[in-house]
């Protein structure tokens, strides 16, 4: 069972577009250009970085998918990983853990991508338990664009920015847990990681919700913690 935590929790309303565009890996072009951004700033103080990357993400959708893209002006970056479901969040890495409902029963998916495009997803029934990795066949489904090249080593010691793109269509979804699909009103859980967990000279752990500081490691992607994703129109 998923614990009740009682903290604030942020809302982002997720707008609706009706033409996403080319995935390219562009932060300001339209339609983002008319997106809020969310800012992944809330540090778990695990470890203390020795750089401090600025990250934002902005989500839409349309009637058939979601669009994330994120920005990162960040330091020390490096992306070796090339397979899907690598262990890319040991290297730059992004992620996006989310129910697709606001009933965490249902469990949730760890979509995590390092910052040339390779990414890992699975959904899980609860933390660490129960884990179900989404077929390469669903997967392949997915559109990942990178500012980046896939493989960037040796690591980046100075400041750069990179941004990654991506449609998730959601019947990849649907394949592996109920879900609503998103229209106005239409609330999903869901948090925002920006994290380097080992492969890296800087690791760290930042997010969207805030998870508290005397929390253990294992509570980094747990659903009781998620903020909520608000669909509008």
């Amino acid at each position: 069972m998923i614990a009740s935590v009682m903290t604030h929790k942020p809302v982002y309303t997720v707008k609706k577009i009706a033409t996403p565009g080319c995935i390219d890996a562009v932060w300001n072009k339209k339609p983002w250009s008319d997106v809020e951004p969310i800012c992944i700033d809330q540090w778990m103080k695990i470890e203390s970085p020795l750089f401090t990357p600025k990250t934002q993400a902005k989500i839409a959708y349309t009637s058939d998918s979601l669009y994330l893209i994120f920005h990162v002006e960040d330091c020390y970056i490096k992306a070796e990983k090339t397979n899907y479901q690598d262990m890319v969040s040991r290297e730059s890495c992004v992620e996006f853990f989310f129910c697709p409902d606001n009933d965490a029963s249902i469990g949730f998916f760890n979509f995590e991508l390092n910052c040339g495009g390779t990414f890992m997803l699975r959904h899980q029934q609860a933390l660490l338990t129960d884990v179900t990795p989404v077929s390469w066949t669903d997967a392949s489904k997915i559109v990942v664009a990178s500012s980046l090249p896939k493989v960037v080593s040796p690591e980046i010691a100075t400041p750069l920015d990179w941004t990654l793109e991506i449609k998730l269509p959601f019947e990849v979804l649907s394949n592996y847990c109920r879900m609503r699909r998103p229209e106005k009103s239409v609330r999903w859980l869901a948090n925002l990681i920006k994290t380097s967990q080992g492969d890296t000279s800087n690791i760290h752990y930042f997010t969207w919700s805030k998870i508290p500081s005397d929390a253990p490691m294992q509570m980094f992607g747990q659903p009781a913690y998620f903020g909520t994703l608000l669909f509008g129109d």
